[in-house]
This record gives structure tokens, sequence and C-alpha cells, in this order.
């Protein structure tokens, strides 16, 4: 014979995982009212290396209201390993870095959340391979303009770089000086430059290329020059009529000027 077995606990049972609450007594929930079921939906995850040491985990939070979790329960197992947990979060956190981990190496994760000694159903496995130590720094150039390059003209600069590695190259930085002025994640690494009079000058550029272990170049500087005439030229001024026909009219004037010349 099949049987059943109730856990009652205070104003609620436990049954094959599920917590039901009601609000009468044992009597009320043995004949059927007032009953609440609590289940909690199973978290959506996903897992991404950020170094040779780090994963960052991130999923969705589908429960809400009276139903809200208490927080949520993560694992992580090792290649064929069994899965044990490694941390518990709050309500609503939906990341968490799991950091101090071996390099080159392959971990699983799955998520559940958890209310009142109730569980979810485990969230789908996720899994993500920590960056393979490397101590081999990218190599990095600017390609274009050519340092000693001079700009008279107000226009749009582009600057090009360069940037290789054994494992790969996830950023480079532009500086004008010290100053950073872009970032491009992704080849060819290209920064736009609007350039006018109010850059006239002699500026520093250089590229810093980081690669997935965090290591960092620094390219050769290249000299670029503003030399932009950003001064407008004079009214011309002492306009007289010197003489009149009844055809023409001549007049007389005092030039414009220009620092330029022109």
């Amino acid at each position: 014979m099949l049987t059943k077995k109730y856990l009652i606990i205070g104003g609620a049972v436990l049954i094959l995982g599920l917590l039901l609450i009601f609000s009468s007594d044992v009597g009320d929930f043995l004949t059927g009212p007032k009953i609440a079921q609590v289940q909690l939906n199973p978290p959506s995850l996903t897992a991404k290396a950020v170094s040779s040491s780090q994963i960052n985990l991130s999923w969705s939070d589908t429960n809400s209201g009276r139903y809200n979790e208490d927080g949520f329960y993560i694992e992580c197992k090792n290649g064929s390993g069994i899965f044990q947990r490694i941390a518990t979060v709050g309500k609503n956190i939906t990341s968490y870095s799991n950091t101090g981990l071996n390099s080159g190496t392959t971990y699983y994760y799955r998520v559940q959340a958890f209310k009142k000694g109730v569980v979810s159903p485990y969230s789908n496995e996720a899994s993500a391979t920590t960056y393979s130590s490397d101590t081999i720094p990218p190599t990095v150039s600017i390609t274009s303009p050519a340092s000693g390059t001079t700009y008279t003209t107000a226009q749009t600069v582009t600057i090009n770089a360069s940037a290789t590695d054994n494992v790969g190259v996830t950023k480079v930085e532009f500086y004008d000086g010290t100053t950073l002025v872009a970032t491009d994640t992704v080849s060819p690494y290209t920064y736009s430059w609007s350039i006018t009079s109010a850059n006239n000058g002699t500026h520093s550029w250089t590229a810093k290329a980081y690669d997935t272990a965090n290591n960092i170049t620094v390219s050769s500087v290249v000299n670029l020059i503003v030399n932009i005439d950003g001064t407008q030229p004079s009214v011309p001024t002492d306009l007289l009529v010197v003489g009149q026909t009844c055809s023409t009219v001549t007049l007389y004037w005092s030039p414009s000027t220009d620092n330029s010349g022109s």
C-alpha cells in the first residue's frame, strides 16, 4: 500500500519539497481549505571567464512578491567531480564572482533558489574556462598617421593601432599624452580624433594593449601637430565713394588683414 508522509511544522506542511502554508489548523489542511503553495522558479544561469583566476556568474530572478526567494545557493564542480556549494547569497542578488581559480581550467556551475526550507529546481548548468597562464605581453604600435604629421585644417583624423598576442588581445587604449581618450576592444583598433584650432599644439599619442592575462604593452610615441589658423580676417574699413558718373561708382576702402597673410 502506498502511504504519504507529512511533516507538520507550525502552520506549514512539507510534502515532496513543496512548502504548503495554511492559515487554519491542521484539520483544515487535511480537509482541504485555505491552502497556499510556495513553488520557486529555477534561475537561468550564465558563466564567463574574465581572467586566469576568475569566473563571473549571472542569473535571472523570476520569483517575486509573496513567493520571492530568501536567497540563492551557488554550486560548482571541476571536471568530472561532484557539485559542491561554494556560496550563498541573499534575495534579489543575481551575480557572483568566483575568484582564486586555477588557470586554464573548466568549471561548471548551477544555482538554486531557496525559501524557508523549500528549494527551486536547479538552474541550467553553465561552464567557463579560465584563461591560461600567460607571461608574454602583447605587441602594439600606432600604424598611422606617421609621427610628425602636421594638420592645418579642421578635420577628423583616424588613428590606427595594431596589436597582437600569443593568446589574445582584450583591448587597446588610446592616450593623448597621459589622458585616456578612447578604448577599442575589436580589431582593427582605431580612434577618430576631431581637431579644430582649439587643438593647436603637439599631441603625443600612444596605444596601450592588454592581453587575456592582463599583461600590458605601451606603444612608441607618435607626435601629431595641429596648426590650424583660427583667427578670422579683419573687416574692410574706411569705405568711401571717390568718383561717380552716370554709369559707374568708384569706391575706396582699406583692405582687410589676416594673420596668415591670405
